[in-house]
């Protein structure tokens, strides 16, 4: 997800923290502690652009960068993220046209990192809808 374009709530803890919770006595009606899932990597990229001069191939190479650091550090391919992932999009399309609007340039952005077979295969679901904004339009299957 890109959280500069959304907002978010995470409570991220060491491992060691939840290991030394899931020993003390469970409070009344807490299950034990798991770890349900790890984040593996961050990346910061600010192109000082808005939605009225989005810079796609800036958009592009930054995921590309973030999913190359990814496949080095973790060794988790982009095949095995697209089968297994979600990408959690903020963006709607809030502009004309598919060029223009962010989810254009965030699905454009997708395509060139997994090209259009692995794209086919990744999840991709939008937080506008869980808040209360309109629906985004579709341009998975549009050129863009």
């Amino acid at each position: 997800m890109i959280l500069g374009a959304g907002g978010i709530g995470m409570v991220l803890e060491t491992e060691l923290s939840v290991q030394q919770r899931s020993s003390a006595p469970a409070s009344p009606g807490c299950a034990p502690c798991a770890i349900r899932a790890r984040l593996l990597a961050t990346q910061y990229s600010n192109s000082a652009y808005h939605g009225a001069a989005l810079d796609r191939k800036h958009i592009a190479s930054e995921l590309d960068r973030f999913l190359t650091s990814v496949e080095v550090v973790h060794g988790i391919g982009r095949a095995e993220i697209a089968s297994h992932g979600v990408y959690f999009s903020h963006e709607t399309s809030t502009h004309a046209s598919p060029q223009a609007s962010c989810s254009g340039n965030e699905v454009a952005a997708l395509r060139s990192a997994f090209g259009d077979d692995l794209l086919s295969k990744l999840l991709i679901l939008n937080t506008k809808g869980f808040t209360g904004h309109r629906k985004k339009q579709n341009f998975v299957n549009e050129k863009v």
